[in-house]
């Protein structure tokens, strides 16, 4: 996240390149102060957020909530627009605690859990959520979780050991949901499938393996459609960005006047497949989400 704001400050240094974000998430990216050549593809994590916090509070009876976060850009937007939704529906966050991203001794956050909540917010990935599910297991923790969208994206979920079996029944949301059943999306995760064997890939596409395709799939059309035209500035191809509609394995996406994707959201659930790996279960789509 903080690394996309820093990209986007620089191609104002550089205006006669464009930008095309990869899959950072930050909001400031694109809402504040845009850049005229930089264009995202995907949601921001605010948006990301869509549909969660109502969904907690309204469906799954969550008044109170404790949030623990990496302390950087992107997990401030989520947290942000969860809180954002929980809050308006009702709901009270009565704790905010920030780690330092790559912390491996969660001991001290785990003490400050309160008890008297209904659920913690958890804004970790990668190995940092392993770290903490790992040992807030073995401190016995057991309140209801609720995940940001890397908490549950599929190198958490086909982590090893038995961290993960904590987030089976865990809401969340994010930009996919690996078992919606769209014909598109279907034939995504397949093509995914085919192209790695078992042993290189996860069981389903990261949802930031998804975000990469996109922001390629829209270049690449892009270029396509003026013929690879980069003259007058870029002017053409630039345009085509602009008023591109992606058809994207995981909905359709628009760019809006900032440049900055207007999408699908999907609430989710973590579930055990049958053959025993963890997947994220639709339970909710959200159209056009802006920003």
């Amino acid at each position: 996240g903080s690394e996309g704001i820093a990209i986007r400050d620089y191609s104002k240094t550089q205006p006669q390149v464009t930008f095309i974000n990869g899959v950072s998430g930050a909001q400031e990216t694109t809402y504040v102060k845009p850049s005229e050549n930089f264009f995202r593809f995907n949601m921001d994590g605010a948006q990301w957020s869509a549909g969660l916090g109502d969904y907690v509070f309204n469906e799954k009876g969550y008044e109170t909530v404790a949030t623990v976060g990496e302390d950087y850009s992107f997990i401030y937007t989520q947290v942000f627009g969860f809180a954002t939704e929980f809050c308006q529906a009702g709901g009270e966050i009565t704790e905010r605690l920030w780690v330092p991203l790559g912390t491996k001794d969660f001991g001290s956050i785990i003490a400050q859990l309160p008890d008297d909540v209904d659920a913690i917010y958890l804004g970790l990935g990668g190995g940092d959520a392993v770290n903490f599910l790992n040992q807030y297991q073995q401190s016995g923790g057991d309140a209801n979780l609720i995940g940001g969208s890397i908490m549950v994206d599929g190198t958490v979920l086909s982590s090893k050991g038995s961290a993960k079996n904590a987030l089976i029944g865990v809401p969340s949301s994010g930009p996919q949901a690996d078992t919606w059943e769209d014909e598109k999306w279907q034939a995504y995760v397949k093509m995914y499938q085919d192209t790695f064997e078992p042993e290189d890939r996860f069981p389903s596409p990261s949802l930031l393996g998804t975000g990469y395709y996109n922001a390629t799939t829209a270049m690449m059309q892009c270029l396509g459609e003026v013929e690879g035209d980069l003259g007058d500035g870029q002017k053409a191809f630039r345009g085509c960005l602009s008023s591109l509609e992606l058809d994207a394995p995981n909905g359709k996406i628009t760019l809006d006047e900032n440049r900055q994707a207007i999408g699908t959201n999907f609430v989710t659930e973590v579930v055990e497949l049958d053959d025993g790996t963890l997947a994220n279960k639709l339970v909710k789509i959200i159209p056009n989400v802006n920003q």
